[in-house]
């Protein structure tokens, strides 16, 4: 890795969580996927981003980098994920990279994609579109937020890219990360924009104007074509068709199972 991003890994445990212990392991992020843990697969699509130049992972559980090789930089999770990113940014400044482990399909495709995507922009998010999801498995358990032009779901990947950005973390200090779709969450600082979002009259692009000139930083979000993207493990038939998405990732990048980006 020798790129000029520096990715955090949010990948603090979720005590209770159903489907790890169903699983047997102490965290989801653990589960087996077909050869690959939803934690290993991300660190792998990571370190095969040219963009991406150090990974640390963010978490409160230590044990789950035992047996990583080579053993990622850690950092302990601060509470919540925006406190976690705060104290990040505010030791690393930009540009960082922020991986939510809540999709476990991620690509190196996907990592360029995104930081491309980003432009001159000081921050943004990933997003994938409800149309683009639906022709690859069901929307069932993703939180589609609708707007003038389609509804979207966030895509787990957040960039802090210029000093500007500060501004956009302060911002995001008034909503609440742990809304299942980011984007949805933005409301709060924008409260017209949410009247014009309910009326349809809103596009997401649109948005993304409005709230930059409220924070003064340029506020991007930028759609991915991977339905697979956007998958989050809810439920024991996401954890199937995620393992079959592996699979024939494997099948098609030939004997070697050399991932294909």
């Amino acid at each position: 890795m020798s790129g000029g991003w520096t990715a955090l890994v949010l990948a603090a445990s979720e005590p209770g969580d159903k489907i790890a212990k169903a699983a047997g392991v102490p965290s989801k992020l653990l589960i087996d996927l077909g050869g690959v843990t939803m934690l290993g697969g991300a660190l792998a699509a990571l370190a095969a981003a040219p963009s991406v130049g150090r990974v640390i992972v963010a978490t409160d559980d230590m044990a789950m980098l035992d047996g990583l090789e080579p053993r990622p930089d850690a950092a302990q999770a601060a509470g919540g994920p925006l406190q976690t990113v705060q104290a990040a940014y505010g030791q690393l400044g930009p540009p960082l990279l922020i991986v939510d482990l809540a999709k476990p399909l991620l690509t190196s495709g996907d990592i360029e994609g995104f930081v491309s995507g980003l432009g001159r922009a000081s921050a943004g998010l990933a997003v994938v579109s409800e149309t683009t999801i639906e022709g690859a498995y069901p929307v069932r358990n993703l939180a589609a937020v609708a707007f003038a032009d389609a509804a979207y779901v966030g895509a787990g990947l957040y960039g802090l890219a210029r000093e500007d950005a500060r501004q956009a973390m302060a911002a995001l200090e008034k909503i609440d990360w742990e809304a299942k779709n980011l984007i949805g969450a933005l409301r709060p600082l924008d409260p017209f924009g949410g009247l014009l979002m309910s009326a349809g009259r809103l596009s997401l692009s649109r948005a993304m104007a409005r709230l930059s000139r409220r924070i003064g930083a340029v506020v991007t979000a930028v759609e991915s074509r991977s339905p697979e993207l956007a998958l989050e493990i809810r439920a024991v038939a996401d954890l199937a068709h995620a393992r079959r998405s592996l699979l024939g990732r494997r099948l098609a990048a030939g004997p070697q199972g050399r991932m294909k980006e």
